[in-house]
């Protein structure tokens, strides 16, 4: 990847060493950026470094080229070896040659970028791969539905971080009287196929134990429900009482009922909506269960007063 525009260093110090070694610190940490500067020089790819620096940089980079890019790509492999730790499922089922060809991409796509933490590249490692179709093999369309669902994950841990989910007023168990609310973090996401079983069988593989599923069907009976419908819809979410995400597989029916608790609605109206929305008999039947289901798992609060409730959904970025 050949960029005309040189990196900015923005330095607060007039210091020459000071400028010297936060040059090759940029360089060594890219890759990208301390190959380029070597075809094109200290000049051409590095702007704001004074005369003298630039000088001696670009000396110590003729003479020790080969010990720096060993450096580079050592400390590459590191970072790497970091970034993973956020995306167990995606190492486990992707091959190491795919894994180290999408992560050069990256590289040389975000050359030049500095992240704050390990997690925020992974999360960007994950978009970086999920944009570009060119990365994405027919053949390993499974394994790059492993790295959304883990992509899916980090989102929703990265926003319950920085907006924790509302907890701070008191729930109800009279849910006739109540008004249900969203009040996490949450997103949903689509597969053609049944990754749950995968990411289980993955999680088993890697810890040593078969962990407990999070499927929740509200109606075995359900008309949207149907088991010959291929793929699944899954749930991502932060719960309300510990902030860990969760995933629930849903159906439409899961999904209409959590779109009505937006706070604004009292539960006496939700079966008169839900209704003509198209809900069953059998599922308005057990409608007071489900929405304690969903209370107890940290989806969902019902609250008696309506005002708190839309504060505490709107709490979310929600609308």
């Amino acid at each position: 990847m050949t960029l005309s525009k040189p990196i900015a260093l923005d330095l607060p110090s007039t210091d020459s060493e000071y400028w010297l070694q936060h040059a090759l610190g940029r360089l060594v940490t890219n890759p990208a950026l301390l190959e380029r500067t070597l075809q094109a020089g200290v000049q051409t790819t590095l702007a704001g470094l004074p005369e003298t620096t630039t000088t001696l940089l670009s000396l110590m980079l003729h003479r020790q080229a080969h010990r720096f890019q060993l450096m580079a790509k050592i400390l590459d492999e590191r970072l790497l070896k970091n970034v993973l730790r956020f995306l167990p499922l995606t190492a486990a089922s992707t091959s190491q040659e795919i894994l180290r060809q999408r992560w050069q991409s990256f590289r040389q796509a975000q050359e030049g970028t500095e992240w704050p933490d390990h997690r925020s590249c992974a999360m960007a490692f994950c978009h970086n791969t999920l944009v570009q179709p060119g990365l994405i093999d027919a053949d390993d369309s499974d394994a790059v539905d492993v790295m959304r669902y883990e992509y899916t994950v980090l989102r929703v841990d990265d926003r319950v971080r920085r907006r924790p989910p509302a907890i701070d007023a008191d729930v109800i168990d009279e849910v006739s009287m109540s008004y249900p609310a969203l009040v996490t973090a949450c997103e949903t996401v689509r597969f053609n196929w049944n990754i749950s079983k995968e990411v289980l069988a993955l999680r088993t593989s890697l810890t040593g134990y078969r962990p407990k599923t999070s499927d929740l069907y509200p109606h075995s009976d359900s008309k949207t429900a149907k088991a010959s419908e291929p793929g699944e819809t899954l749930l991502f979410y932060a719960s309300w009482q510990d902030s860990q995400v969760r995933v629930l597989r849903v159906d439409p029916s899961m999904l209409l009922l959590v779109s009505y608790c937006d706070g604004l609605t009292p539960i006496v109206n939700l079966p008169r909506q839900l209704r003509q929305a198209g809900y069953s008999p059998q599922e308005l039947e057990s409608l007071g269960t489900t929405l304690q289901k969903l209370q107890r798992i940290g989806l969902l609060r019902l609250f008696a007063d309506p005002a708190v409730a839309r504060t505490a959904f709107l709490s979310q970025g929600l609308r």
